[in-house]
């Protein structure tokens, strides 16, 4: 993963344009928007200004965000997954469902959900993930690996919801 995409880098950024939402949020916001827009690089950036209400200078740096996202999804290797912090179970687990809510709302905000999935597995992902996201911090995992588990059963879902939505385009 870029390091412009690591946790803590992003945390700096948001800061530095005075931004209030999590780099979880924002890295899952991201990887929402490509999901319904794949490579269509200005629909995906004039949504996601649109959801964040961004300024221009803040517009640039969040469509720089989503190419780079963009083309490590796309290179080589997948090992790839939400950024997760360094730190106690509870900040992580709370990464976890911060990503997942920003991955949820930006496909809220492009129109997408059950009736507009066209098959049963995109319907239940996106129950998984709503799951997720309203769980609270100790109920999703009590440990290191058990936070390893929900995040990689999150991204892999939210992949899932991608090819799906891949597959439909075509």
């Amino acid at each position: 993963m870029p390091e412009t995409l690591h946790h803590d880098a992003l945390a700096r950024e948001l800061a530095g344009h005075g931004c209030t939402f999590s780099p979880a949020w924002l890295h899952g916001a991201l990887f929402g928007l490509i999901a319904l827009h794949d490579d269509d690089h200005e629909a995906g950036c004039k949504r996601l200004r649109t959801l964040l209400a961004a300024d221009d200078r803040l517009g640039v740096w969040l469509c720089e965000r989503y190419r780079a996202l963009w083309s490590a999804l796309d290179g080589p290797g997948l090992d790839f997954g939400m950024p997760l912090p360094e730190g106690v179970p509870a900040e992580r687990a709370q990464t976890v469902i911060d990503w997942t809510r920003g991955y949820l709302e930006a496909l809220h905000c492009s129109g997408l959900d059950e009736a507009t999935l066209p098959v049963a597995a995109g319907r239940h992902a996106l129950d998984e993930l709503r799951r997720i996201a309203t769980a609270e911090p100790a109920s999703l995992c009590r440990d290191e690996d058990g936070q390893e588990e929900a995040a990689e059963h999150a991204w892999v879902t939210a992949v899932l919801v991608r090819e799906l939505l891949v597959v439909t385009r075509e």
